[in-house]
């Protein structure tokens, strides 16, 4: 298109014909253009330049290629998502974590659709963030490090990196440093500055006491508010994406104020996700659904399901060893229709008066299952109850305050119900879970701790009479315990030995029914 087009377009435009088509301020490219770039072209987001992928234009509507036009070339790479229900699958091409040519992650839709809607899009867009700062927290190997590498390179955004380099030895060194890099951002905004493990700086004051180092950093925490502050007036292009595995509550409240950093929780993943990576990496879904159990009810990570992935691929047969330290995990029962094998009533008709269906949806309901045999079966067969229907367990045995947050966050998230230990969890922790989660509480100990909504006696959920049978189907399951043909002697035990039966089988795990028959029996 010649100047003389251009200048017909801007005539027609007048006369109401076609769309005005103005110079490119701005264009930046994902790969070196194959060849001379074609001016007085029509450029948009999302097309190509002489075989190269356009990742932003200013305009965000789109120009025309002129002499003018600024055209950068960005370290950028290939983002695909595909929304899959409650996740979203996240191709990137070439990979970022393993260097391959195509890596796949998988976060929760919600989580996605928070980072894409008020941070993402409006960048790309030429518009400003909802806030010039955002957080990704929670466990590690939960991806935040990696969503931080996509927001930067995978949306045409000009990263740069903070970490605690800035600092200097001289007194004012490390403001300087901080403000040069700060302003260069702003210079080439669209523009994206990566703070990975960033508790360096986002908690500098409050361990400033302690550390002569961390009180040297208070005039940037300074520097760094303001600037922050600045850039949301201004409606300035520029946002920091920050990663840390500490809680929102152990960083510096100040970052936190509206108009500085959002927080978002990136969870452990729950059941289904974990299947739906695995799927993605070529399992089959009969082994994509039993790993993924398997994953979730040790507490593993996404970095975990990647490296069991890697074994399989080399002929190993991956592990996952139960992480206890969290305080919390994801609990995720087989399916009772595979547990039961045709046999037996579902869970929901086999519990359904003793715990009503609704104080498993209805928040803030707590529900005390009390009894000898409340942990060993009746948290089990409460669990299957849930899964049928559709509710996310998160079971919490938590020693600190620190993991009971964790656990609270992670549960109210995905709109959990909650599973909690009482022999296991202190009186003090036992009472602020009670008061801060709004999720349905399932107490399971020897004896009352709470004023709860409902009380239910073990007797009323681990049926030892008629329903036996199904009962032990669905505790073989969960343990992993081998029927092998035990069912028969089983239920010729007395009720006392039924119930010895029961306590002991998660003794069992990995071993057969016959053997804990044998067992109880003498």
């Amino acid at each position: 298109m010649s100047w003389e087009a251009v200048i017909s377009a801007y005539e027609a435009e007048a006369l109401g014909r076609q769309p005005r088509l103005r110079p490119a301020r701005l264009v930046r490219l994902g790969a070196e253009p194959l060849g001379p770039l074609p001016l007085f072209e029509p450029v948009r987001r999302g097309g190509r330049v002489a075989g190269a992928p356009v990742l932003f234009v200013d305009p965000p509507e789109g120009g025309v290629l002129a002499p003018t036009t600024a055209v950068e070339v960005t370290d950028a790479v290939e983002v695909e998502v595909e929304e899959r229900g409650e996740a979203v699958v996240v191709r990137v091409r070439p990979g970022l974590a393993s260097g391959s040519r195509e890596d796949v992650f998988v976060y929760p839709a919600r989580v996605w659709e928070e980072v894409r809607v008020k941070f993402v899009e409006p960048l790309s867009e030429g518009r400003p963030p909802m806030s010039p700062g955002v957080v990704f927290t929670g466990p590690p190997g939960t991806g935040k490090s990696t969503m931080l590498e996509i927001l930067a390179r995978g949306y045409g955004l000009v990263p740069s990196a903070l970490d605690p380099s800035v600092a200097g030895m001289y007194v004012g060194e490390t403001e300087r440093r901080l403000a040069a890099l700060l302003a260069e951002a702003e210079a080439r905004e669209p523009a994206i500055i990566l703070m990975d493990e960033c508790e360096w700086l986002l908690e500098a004051r409050k361990q400033a006491a302690l550390s002569g180092h961390a009180a040297a950093l208070s005039g940037a925490v300074s520097i760094m508010l303001r600037k922050m502050q600045e850039w949301k007036n201004r409606g300035r292009l520029v946002l920091v994406a920050a990663a840390t595995n500490k809680r929102t509550s152990d960083l510096d409240q100040a970052f936190l104020r509206p108009g500085r950093f959002v927080p978002v929780e990136i969870p452990l993943p729950d059941a289904r996700l974990m299947r739906i990576y695995f799927e993605e990496r070529g399992l089959d879904p009969r082994e994509a659904e039993r790993l993924a159990r398997m994953a979730v009810n040790a507490g593993a990570s996404m970095a975990e399901a990647a490296e069991a992935v890697e074994l399989i691929r080399r002929g190993a047969r991956p592990r996952f060893k139960a992480r206890r330290e969290k305080g919390y995990r994801r609990l995720a029962p087989p399916p009772h229709e595979e547990a039961l094998g045709g046999r037996g009533e579902p869970p929901q008709q086999l519990l359904g008066r003793a715990v009503p269906p609704e104080f498993l949806k209805a928040k803030g309901a707590r529900v005390e299952v009390v009894g000898p045999l409340a942990e060993a079966a009746a948290l089990p067969l409460l669990a299957f109850y849930a899964a049928e229907l559709g509710r996310p367990i998160v079971e919490v045995w938590a020693e600190r305050w620190e993991q009971l947050d964790e656990a609270v966050a992670a549960a109210e998230q995905s709109e959990a119900v909650v599973f909690a230990r009482s022999d296991y969890i202190s009186d003090a922790l036992l009472w602020q879970l009670h008061l801060t989660t709004a999720c349905p509480l399932f107490l399971f100990g020897r004896s009352p701790r709470l004023p709860a909504s409902l009380r239910v006696s073990d007797e009323r959920v681990v049926r030892v009479d008629d329903r036996f049978e199904t009962v032990l189907r669905l505790l073989c399951a969960y343990y992993g315990v081998d029927p092998d043909g035990g069912l028969a002697r089983a239920a010729a035990l007395s009720a006392d030995l039924r119930r010895q039966l029961l306590q002991a089988l998660p003794a069992f795990s990995g071993s057969t029914l016959s053997k804990a028959v044998a067992f109880v029996a003498g």
